[in-house]
């Protein structure tokens, strides 16, 4: 969230799984209020070792940031390294509750097994 004084201008969610961000939405009230939060996300991200952050689609504004696409294999091999790293605590806005976490896991880890 991107706060000015009272008014929430700006923000972004998404999903925390293992060393990957999985990017929601963004919103901005007020110029660059997106960038800024993005600007935030990823400091938190490196600090904590995250691998990638998975923007969806492909947009100039997150082009302007930085962002480049990768191939559906690279991508597929990125989730296999480092979705299901263990972490001790999330620093994350959204936390996911432990059954969603667990869920989310074997619904993925199915998946990866073909």
């Amino acid at each position: 969230e991107v706060w000015d004084g009272p008014e929430l201008v700006g923000g972004l969610y998404g999903i925390d799984i293992g060393q990957v961000f999985c990017g929601e939405s963004m919103f901005s009230k007020s110029s660059n209020s997106s960038k800024l939060a993005l600007i935030y996300l990823i400091r938190e991200l490196k600090k904590n070792n995250y691998k990638l952050i998975d923007c969806q689609v492909p947009t100039a504004h997150l082009a302007s940031m930085g962002a480049t696409p990768i191939s559906r294999k690279d991508f597929l091999n990125y989730l296999g390294r480092h979705l299901f790293v263990s972490k001790t605590t999330h620093h994350m806005i959204v936390n996911h509750t432990n059954g969603l976490h667990m869920g989310i896991h074997s619904y993925l880890s199915n998946i990866f097994k073909s």
